[in-house]
């Protein structure tokens, strides 16, 4: 054979196998799936290989597997002051998230109106200024009239035990919602009880209240002050003291969660604590933001929510607990009303709720009947 001959088999030889080697590598760079390095393991619904035995996917906070997932972090907005109860249950949260993601997660807080209040918490998400706010139905109903009907006191007047549930089956139907207008709620967030203080009167039904001046931050809880027979008045936080001593109102209805901010227990003679929630408010973010994150990342922040409304559940439990001997040491007559003797409250709102049902559209209606079934009352809709 010529040596020509033999030197172009060699060639081709040599060229077959590297062609072979090529071949392999790209095979090698494919099975371990696009979860290791960016692409779709940064996306939503696509944190890890796309099938065979080694898929990745996440169902619970406790498959999420951090050495897979990228890191990200986030600007969390609340108009809470640092100290209070809100602060620590959000910061109680979001430290939880830091540590249960192996520092995967990262975060800073922007306090009390610092980068956004409330008002523009919104607009903040979309601006991309913050990443998570903290949100107000009573405000968010200006845009989504839907959400009204969780700003009436006693939206939900159970127990704190079933609250969660009642939690789980509303922000499900607040998404419906929030889908129009490019938001996700994470989860509802920081439930406070609900204290009335009048001068003179121990309030235990509504209709203690009939003929009565009693202060009010407004809105929904005007009307709802309406129904129990009373007439509210709009007076700033800092004014209540004196005009309790004065006696320019008869009374006050807010959250517990302000009691030693402004120390409730020396301006009021009569303190009745009840199971209405303060407030529905809640962590949310834009869709746009939620859609880009891995699941294991939106579990975490799920997570970062529950563990939050868990915190606050159990020390509003020890600080409410404080605040009737508080009340008592300060010689006020003290009421602790259980949920069954908040049910006429709330029952007393139900016109709210029959005007609301004529005008709001089907989304609303859905979170209409979440707000019943867990009420027990019945649907005739």
């Amino acid at each position: 054979m010529k040596k020509s001959t033999i030197a172009l088999l060699l060639v081709l030889a040599l060229s077959l196998a590297l062609l072979a080697g090529c071949g392999s590598t790209n095979s090698g760079q494919t099975a371990g799936g696009s979860g290791s390095s960016g692409g779709a393991g940064q996306t939503a619904g696509g944190s890890g290989s796309s099938g065979g035995a080694d898929a990745y996917n996440p169902q619970t906070i406790d498959e999420v597997d951090w050495d897979r997932e990228p890191a990200f972090h986030a600007i969390v907005a609340a108009e809470v002051l640092e100290g209070t109860l809100g602060y620590n249950s959000l910061h109680h949260g979001l430290e939880w998230a830091e540590k249960q993601s192996n520092g995967k997660f990262t975060f800073e807080m922007s306090l009390n109106g610092a980068l956004v209040g409330n008002a523009d918490m919104v607009d903040g998400l979309y601006s991309g200024i913050i990443q998570i706010g903290n949100g107000k139905a009573f405000i968010n109903s200006s845009f989504a009239p839907e959400l009204e009907c969780l700003t009436y006191p006693g939206y939900y007047a159970g127990s704190w035990e079933d609250y969660p549930e009642f939690l789980k089956k509303a922000t499900e139907a607040c998404n419906e919602i929030y889908a129009d207008f490019g938001l996700h709620e994470i989860g509802s967030d920081i439930p406070n009880g609900t204290i009335f203080l009048f001068n003179d009167v121990l309030i235990r039904k509504p209709e203690d209240m009939k003929g009565l001046i009693v202060r009010v931050s407004g809105g929904s809880l005007a009307t709802s002050v309406e129904a129990w027979g009373g007439s509210p008045t709009v007076i700033a936080l800092g004014d209540v003291a004196t005009a309790l001593e004065r006696k320019t109102v008869d009374g006050m209805i807010t959250g517990t969660g302000i009691v030693n901010d402004f120390s409730l227990y020396d301006i009021s003679k009569n303190a009745t604590f009840t199971t209405f929630h303060e407030g529905y408010s809640n962590m949310m973010c834009t869709q746009e933001y939620w859609d880009k994150l891995t699941r294991g990342q939106q579990l975490l922040l799920e997570g970062f929510v529950e563990k939050t409304v868990q915190y606050n559940y159990e020390e509003t439990a020890k600080l409410e607990a404080g605040y009737v001997e508080k009340f008592k040491a300060a010689g006020c007559n003290v009421a602790v009303l259980t949920a069954e003797e908040c049910a006429p409250f709330a029952e007393a709102c139900l016109p709210l709720y029959e005007a609301f049902a004529a005008k709001t559209s089907e989304k609303g209606m859905k979170l209409l009947k979440v707000v019943y079934e867990c009420n027990g009352w019945d649907w005739n809709y």
